[in-house]
């Protein structure tokens, strides 16, 4: 008979962005392999900590339903039933994380079925450091199981940014999960310069701190860096 060649199949849906190579950093980091293996659990929880999701996103339908949404933009924490997000990059984050797919227009997130929790602690993009130790505070109390940070904390005396905060320090060191910090978009070294609190992963085993890599898996100008703070 015919000699077939058999290759390697890997998993993969038909939205377009993802079959367009518009989302070409799942091929970078080798997702549809992965998919092979697992596509997610919704028994998994992460939290963003971000400026809220919009919780009625097609995308996003069907891996927020957990009822554990809060914010803390405001000065008492409150319960959010349909999350809110009034920027988008919450949305964002929380669409990289876990949109899902076969959508046929849209995006894929790394994990199609996931639990993700809204911890909004900003309204504009800014927001003080006593909100974002409230939401890993939170997150204690509630086991989720990761959790996402994307920015720098303002601390809510001094109005700066970038500095050690011993009280985030603190509440990060006691949560037992993962924790996803922002290297930072300053174009600038993070062994040199300080940015918190992604260099905590210099001395927090649950802290990773994540850069950006484009198209062609290099280093874009803006991304921060560091070959010791950034993994």
């Amino acid at each position: 008979g015919p000699e077939f060649i058999y290759v390697e199949s890997s998993t993969y849906p038909f939205d377009s962005t993802l079959l367009n190579n518009n989302q070409w950093a799942h091929d970078s980091i080798n997702t549809p392999k992965a998919w092979d293996y697992t596509i997610g659990s919704d028994e998994i929880y992460v939290g963003v900590i971000d400026t809220g999701i919009d919780g009625t996103h097609s995308y996003l339908s069907g891996n927020m339903d957990n009822g554990l949404h809060m914010d803390f933009s405001g000065n008492t924490p409150e319960p959010l039933n349909i999350p809110i997000d009034s920027s988008d990059h919450g949305t964002h984050v929380a669409g990289i994380i876990g949109a899902k797919p076969n959508s046929s227009t849209g995006v894929v997130g790394v994990c199609w079925n996931v639990n993700i929790v809204s911890l909004r602690i900003s309204i504009d993009g800014y927001w003080y450091s006593s909100r974002a130790i409230q939401a890993v505070d939170y997150a204690i109390l509630k086991g989720i199981d990761v959790l996402n940070y994307s920015g720098r904390v303002r601390d809510e005396e001094t109005n700066q940014i970038n500095i050690n905060d011993p009280a985030f320090s603190q509440i990060i060191a006691n949560y037992s999960g993962l924790f996803v910090a922002a290297a930072g978009n300053y174009y600038s070294d993070n062994d040199e310069e300080d940015v918190f609190p992604a260099n905590y992963s210099l001395t927090h085993s649950n802290v990773i701190s994540v850069g950006a890599l484009d198209i062609n898996d290099e280093k874009p100008l803006f991304s921060n860096y560091g070959i010791n703070s950034v993994q």
